[in-house]
């Protein structure tokens, strides 16, 4: 959709104007601390805001700016993180007639106490986790009442009812129109303080929506957060472009790989991702997260420069990086998008062409400050442009520049003239006031400090004489120190050394604590990230005695890179580097999680105890140390320091390992985990699944409904008898079968048998199919192809179309991860009055995606099972769930004995993909449900399936199948040293409603099965090798090779195309399952109480000759197979 073309020329008109075009366009995607996203239309924001500003001038917090008053400067500040109040109060104040000045909560007090006096704001509100900082804040100011303290109002005073109640207040009377608001001031961004105080950088309403008006035009989820310009810009091109834009939670909930891939999978139209280079770092650490990179059309980061390694590295993984340039002074200049196919140049900005930014190229200019280096120069007459530096209004932003050497108009940022570092993170460090400060110690000559796109600041210590004597010991305190000399041995010189360099850092505490007590928390100095050089060190010096920092960097990179490769555990620590125990040595082994505990908090007092309380008693061992108030810069020292003290078996924790297991306890878990081995996929995967069943184990139940005055003796999920006559019974059955039916996944192999064997039972009155679709007609139509590829319409379809004329067979379009189902409003109340049974089969089946990927279906599950609870029943009824789950989600079980048929407390049971993952996952919510609500939610854990005893359909998709056809495409199939346990669809179908029928109670209705979970599999086993006969006798030629040169020949051999070779889709799932040199043992499944409650599974037939010539035959007649 684009938007009409209209001179927008102000903040306010740009929303007003799209309220008014496309008010019911959904526009924003906000998640709350669970990682829900709700989605609000430009309706939504605008009626919000003008709710909010009515509130701030009806209570008397704020007053509105006067009607015609164009010269009176009002500014108010903001200040909190990226959420749905930010986005609104930001409007409201817009249209009350305020500048809005953005604040980072990074800023020092008194950084933010010098910009609400620089820019003279009168105001400024505040969320409340922060009005303790923005109280001391205040106490900065020469005058602390000149500048007011607002708590951020509460949602509900823009909330959807209070539009219902208040809709007259949904309307705002402007004071000015658009074409007077053109040149005033409406934001102010502040720079990051890298050179002393925060400057603060305003811009009017046209150099706002000038620089807005231009983007990359598509859906998107940006991790930035709002009072960042890139992140803030990202609101207003989305609000501009009416592409949808999805916030990351910043400030809520840490940054990490974990978390973007589940907002992403929360928002499958997202294309682009915006986030600076930490957070693509993140993604490339983990294979989901590279996965959700490559499936993106768009990756770009700003705020810093991205390090060439990883964005060559995502690059040839097929990630489209895009880089982009801009600044808060001129907004965005110049990006690398580019020709993906033909064009690799990631980090190169390009000035002209068809993805330049209209005519920026004539507004530029580039000029020559050294050896094909340039600095950059912005114009004048640049619509964006706020601020000059130069004679001839334009402006130098002192960003240097390589030029490319064939590309026409393409340019490399290489860094700045000025002193900033940039860190990896995006914020920027002046190194300037710490090194003034650390050099004011007697006992230093010189301080330079380091960390560009590092995520933490270190610095090299150049010791004064005062400080060589405190080293050396050769102060008179010192003298007897050296009477026996000549009796030292080497490794006692560098003990000395060692002490001598630890009395220097302990000397140089109070200036390295002034030093932080006047940085933003992310350009602190830790201790253990101070190195020191032999006195007397040659520092590169210019002429007037200052230091010349590229050369320093330059010929000290050894040393740096040495000392991160320390700090990040890579190397042993050595003398001046490490400033606690672990430095070097043997690393610690710890060998259970209540030894970790103590380890970990040892770790953290050492390393963070000056800072922060982490004492039993200050930090328990569940808290969260993200709501704690663990900074970036913290978790990257307890993160170094586990890694450098532990014993992790060679292992290496992720960058963000504080933040992705942010507690004490999960700390603990995982430290152990990778000590005994475990690979960190699998410890995060596992950490993602149990934090999914948080996010998904609460539902609500509605209040009892009556049941016509009539008594009932209800008895709950644990088996007590609730006396409430009012109470909500745990499905209380009739004899007859389940009248009305809801059933997915009707257009997959089992879910065509259950129709059809639904559909055979006269006492069926309704079956909802839900289905993926376009529409109701294509959900129809897909139904209707499931069942005649399975040979199951019976003998005409006209009677096919007589049950869907009917009514008795209802397909309906359906969105599971909706909370309603993504079905219109009457249909929804009409599935809920009426389902008494919930079939859920429907699932994604990919193999190779991890576990976050397969939210959406998690969260599907969890709507089903609401819609049970709050269906109306009489006498109380709730309709009965049944999941089908899977038994790769017990496949990794470690004995003793068989599986029993109950539910797992432990994740790592679950087969190391995210398929069997996420199926664990929803049968811990089927525990949930049944034991803490009146549902009674069952798991049926399905086993192989095969083709069906009649005509032998089998789907041709699956990696059994698929194995099969290398007999055709390739003249192989391995031999496997295994057997199967395979059960006929048609068999599978009849077991799970035979189930259904056996647990429905024929009389009392306290008679409740205490049973949750069945396995759905065949009870007896065969051998491989017979199944390998029978496909011999069944006319099929092939030779039996060990499974590793199968897996060699189905690389090299046969067709190159998978359409001609689909089995090759499969190779990365075959080498996992098969390609180790033994094959980890097959865990077996008890099906006792399963066999006990269903005929069919008793007496299933095993797949012999008549079957598999079945299951070829179908095949051939496909043409599956020749």
């Amino acid at each position: 959709m684009a938007p009409n073309v209209l001179p927008i020329v102000s903040v306010n008109q740009l929303l007003r104007e799209r309220a008014r075009e496309y008010p019911d366009l959904e526009i924003l995607g906000i998640p709350d601390k669970t990682l829900k996203y709700r989605k609000y239309t430009y309706r939504d924001l605008d009626e919000a805001a003008s709710l909010l500003a009515h509130h701030l001038v009806d209570s008397g917090l704020l007053p509105a700016r006067a009607k015609g008053d164009i010269t009176t400067k009002l500014t108010v500040g903001l200040l909190g993180v990226s959420n749905l109040d930010y986005v609104v109060t930001e409007f409201a104040l817009f249209r009350m007639g305020y500048c809005v000045l953005f604040i980072s909560p990074n800023n020092s007090l008194a950084a933010i106490a010098h910009l609400l006096t620089s820019t003279q704001s009168s105001a400024i509100i505040v969320q409340p986790s922060y009005i303790p900082s923005a109280s001391a804040a205040l106490a900065h100011l020469p005058d602390p009442n000149t500048v007011r303290i607002i708590d951020q109002p509460p949602s509900d005073v823009y909330s959807a009812e209070a539009r219902t109640v208040h809709p007259e207040k949904t309307q705002w009377a402007y004071a000015l129109e658009p074409s007077d608001e053109r040149q005033m001031p409406v934001t102010v961004i502040h720079s990051s303080g890298s050179t002393g105080y925060p400057k603060a950088i305003t811009a009017t309403n046209i150099a706002s929506v000038s620089n807005h008006s231009k983007s990359f035009g598509m859906r998107s989820l940006s991790t930035l957060p709002l009072y960042h310009a890139h992140g803030h810009a990202n609101l207003h091109r989305a609000l501009y472009s009416t592409k949808m834009l999805y916030l990351f939670p910043t400030g809520s909930v840490p940054l990490t790989s974990a978390n973007i891939i589940a907002l992403l999978a929360q928002a499958p139209d997202v294309d682009a991702l915006y986030g600076v280079p930490f957070a693509l770092k993140l993604m490339a650490e983990t294979a989901p997260g590279l996965a959700v990179l490559r499936g993106l059309q768009l990756v770009t980061f700003g705020g810093s420069a991205c390090p060439d390694e990883l964005g060559d590295a995502l690059v040839a993984q097929g990630v489209r990086l895009v880089g982009h340039y801009g600044m808060s002074e001129m907004g965005q200049l110049m990006t690398s998008q580019r020709e993906f196919e033909t064009d690799a140049a990631w980090n190169w900005v390009r000035a002209r062409g068809p993805y330049a930014k209209g005519n920026v190229a004539d507004y530029l200019r580039f000029v020559p400050v050294g050896a094909d280096t340039f600095e950059l120069h912005v114009l004048d007459g640049w619509h964006a442009k706020v601020m000059s530096n130069q004679p001839d209004n334009s402006y130098a932003t002192r960003d240097l520049f390589l030029k490319h050497p064939s590309l026409p108009d393409a340019y490399k940022f290489i860094g700045r003239i000025d002193d900033t570092l940039v860190m990896v993170t995006g914020e920027k460090t002046n190194p300037v006031p710490i090194e003034l400060t650390l050099r004011s110690s007697p006992y230093l000559a010189d301080a330079v400090v380091f960390g560009a796109a590092r995520t933490q600041i270190g610095a090299l210590l150049l010791p004064s004489e005062a400080g060589a004597a405190l080293i050396q010991g050769t102060g008179p305190e010192h003298e007897h120190e050296h009477e026996h000399e000549h009796e030292r041995d080497p490794d006692q010189d560098q003990e000395k050394e060692q002490e001598g360099i630890e009395r220097l850092l302990t000397a140089l505490a109070p200036e390295l604590a002034r030093a932080n007590a006047d940085a933003p928390s992310h350009s602190h100095l830790a201790r253990e990230a101070l190195v020191v050089l032999p006195p007397g060190t040659d520092i590169p010096r210019a002429d007037k005695g200052s230091i010349i920092r590229p050369r320093v960097y330059i010929q000290f990179a050894g040393v740096i890179e040495e000392l991160y490769a320390r700090l990040e555990g890579a190397a042993a620590g050595g003398a001046g580097v490490d400033g606690g125990a672990g430095g070097g040595g043997k690393r610690r082994k710890v060998e259970d999680v209540e030894e970790a505990k103590g380890v970990v908090r040892e770790i953290m007092e050492r390393t963070i105890g000056r800072e922060k309380d982490v004492s039993a008693g200050g930090l328990g061992d569940e808290w969260d140390l993200f709501e704690f108030g663990l900074d970036s810069l913290q978790s990257a020292r307890v993160r170094n320091a586990l890694q450098r003290e532990l014993d992790l078996g060679g292992q290496k924790l992720s960058i963000n390992a504080v933040f992705e297991h942010p507690s004490i306890t999960k700390l603990s878990k995982l430290v152990v985990a990778l000590a005994e081995g475990k690979s960190a996929e699998q410890i995060d995967a596992q950490q993602t699944m149990l934090a999914l069943v948080e996010r998904y184990r609460h539902f609500h139940v509605p209040p009892p409904a009556h049941a016509n005055g009539i008594e009932v003796e209800v008895v709950n999920s644990n088996g007590h008898v609730n006396g409430d006559a009012t109470a909500l019974a745990p499905s209380p059955r009739v004899v007859s079968a389940p009248s009305h039916v809801l059933l997915t996944g009707a257009t997959g192999s089992l879910g065509a048998y259950l129709l059809s064997e639904l559909l055979a039972d006269p006492q069926v009155e309704t079956v909802y199919c839900l289905c993926r679709a376009a529409s109701d007609e294509d959900a129809r139509a897909r139904v209707v192809a499931s069942l005649r590829t399975r040979k199951l319409l019976g003998k005409t379809e006209d009677a096919l179309d007589r049950v869907f004329e009917s009514g008795r067979v209802v397909p309906l379009k359906a969105d599971f991860a909706d909370e309603r189902l993504g079905l219109a409003e009457g249909v929804y109340e009409e599935v809920r009055r009426r389902t008494t049974l919930i079939l859920h089969n429907a699932w994604a089946v990919n193999f190779n995606l991890g576990i976050s990927s397969f939210e959406n279906n998690i969260r599907g599950a969890h709507n089903l099972m609401q819609l049970a609870l709050s269906a109306p029943r009489p006498a109380g009824r709730l309709a009965d769930f049944y999941f089908a789950s899977s038994v790769s989600a017990v496949a990794a079980w470690p004995g003793p004995g068989a599986v029993p048929e109950a539910i797992t407390e432990d994740p790592s049971v679950a087969q190391g993909m995210g398929y069997a993952q996420s199926k664990w996952v929803t049968e811990k919510l089927c525990q949930i449900a049944s034991e803490e609500t009146p549902l009674r939610a069952r798991v049926l854990r399905i086993g192989q399936m095969v083709g069906d005893t009649t005509n032998g359909v089998w789907n041709e998709t699956e990696a059994i199948s698929l194995i099969i056809k290398c007999a055709d495409t390739i003249g192989i199939l391995p031999d496997l040293d295994e057997s199967v346990s395979w059960l006929p669809v048609d068999y599978a179908a009849k077991t799970i409603l035979e189930l259904v029928n056996a647990n429905a109670p024929l009389s009392q209705l306290s008679n409740r099965d205490s049973s949750l979970v069945y396995h759905v599999l065949h009870p007896s086993l065969v051998p491989w090798s017979s199944i390998l006969t029978a496909l011999h006798r069944a006319g099929l030629t092939f030779k039996v090779l060990p499974r590793q040169d199968w897996l060699a020949a189905l690389r090299s051999d046969g067709p190159a195309d998978e359409a001609q070779n689909p089995s090759r889709k499969l190779l990365v799932f075959y080498e996992n399952k098969y390609g180790q040199a033994v094959l980890a043992a097959r865990a077996r499944l008890t099906t006792d109480e399963t066999c006990a409650k269903s005929r069919s599974l008793r007496g299933a037939p095993l797949p012999g000759d008549e079957l598999v010539g079945r299951w070829v035959g179908a095949w051939k007649e496909s043409g599956f197979l020749r």
